[in-house]
């Protein structure tokens, strides 16, 4: 179990969250179950052959933020394929302008050079999709002036 705290001191709207986090390792491949040492090409080395699906981490969360009208109490739960660098949450906040819940996903390149985030909200307010491109050009000193 992990304490997460965060303070925004210097935005708009300053807020101050308190977050519980459990992770836990999980491996479900045929080599990490069983006792013998297989021999022959192990299939969990290749990206298409399923086996990515079966190892990662899983966690989830549990807090309080306090942030004016957006406080609330708040819970996730997330799946990383460390294969496949694919991030998967889903979560919600019970606070005083109601529940607010969101799904997102998100997907890094191995060299951190490419990137896609996608995040779907839901509140009273309505329902809002944002979605997320970054790509790091190495030969320029700004990516906006390429």
């Amino acid at each position: 179990m992990q304490g997460v705290l965060t303070l925004d001191a210097l935005s708009a709207l300053p807020s101050l969250s308190l977050n519980a986090v459990v992770p836990k390792n999980f491996d479900y491949t045929p080599k990490a179950n069983s006792e013998e040492d297989p021999s022959g090409d192990d299939p969990s080395t290749s990206l298409l052959s399923g086996y990515a699906l079966v190892k990662g981490t899983s966690f989830y969360s549990i807090g309080v933020s306090l942030s004016g009208l957006m406080s609330g109490i708040r819970s996730e739960f997330g799946i990383m394929f460390s294969r496949l660098a694919l991030d998967l949450r889903i979560g919600g906040t019970l606070g005083v302008l109601g529940l607010t819940y969101w799904v997102s996903g998100a997907w890094n390149s191995s060299d951190q050079r490419t990137g896609v985030d996608a995040n779907i909200n839901s509140s009273a307010e309505g329902v809002a999709l944002a979605v997320k491109y970054v790509q790091f050009f190495p030969f320029c000193s700004l990516a906006l002036i390429c």
